[in-house]
């Protein structure tokens, strides 16, 4: 036999040996020892947590229960993170938060004048709206606010008005009608 055929079954063998030693130290080992072996999360909210509502450019959107202390970037963390969308230096991150309270992070493709529409006044925020405000708009009634409801979830945030010309039940004349009571 050759002396590389010898060389390259030594390796063999050594790597067979090693990696069985190695894969029964870790079987052998409990799960708080064994890095490799699944272990759910168990967080704990304190009696006096909040709830928080974030929603735009994160991975998962929803109401999270948190720790009254804890800073918006925080959240945005729990939430999975900003998409490679979010725009956030248009927002401090550091900010405290509210019970109860809707924090939104914007898209990079969002204009200055699309975020100032949430801060103008009587208009109702189609991505933030619930199913009781939204059918306060004329035309749009439990089923149709049910099908924007939905087609948030589905979807995510809408990006323009028009973008309510994708839900059922929804026409021109529908959002012609109601185009200067919403913002995005």
């Amino acid at each position: 036999m050759a002396l590389w055929q010898r060389i390259a079954i030594g390796f063999a063998v050594g790597a067979l040996v090693l990696f069985s030693v190695l894969w029964n130290t870790v079987l052998d080992k409990t799960p708080e020892e064994n890095p490799f072996e699944a272990r759910p999360v168990v967080e704990e909210a304190p009696a006096d947590a909040i709830y928080i509502d974030i929603k735009g450019e994160v991975l998962k959107p929803g109401v999270y229960k948190v720790d009254p202390a804890m800073r918006l970037f925080q959240v945005v963390a729990k939430a999975g993170g900003l998409t490679r969308h979010a725009d956030a230096d248009s927002m401090s991150l550091a900010q405290t938060l509210s019970d109860g309270e809707a924090y939104r992070i914007p898209s990079l493709s969002e204009t200055e004048e699309e975020r100032t529409k949430d801060e103008s006044p009587g208009r109702i925020c189609i991505n933030g709206a619930d199913h009781g405000t939204l059918t306060t708009l004329p035309n749009i009634g439990d089923a149709t606010a049910a099908n924007i409801i939905e087609h948030r979830r589905t979807h995510g945030d809408f990006t323009s008005v028009e973008g309510l010309l994708d839900v059922a039940n929804i026409g021109e004349s529908t959002l012609e009608t109601i185009k200067d009571l919403i913002t995005v």
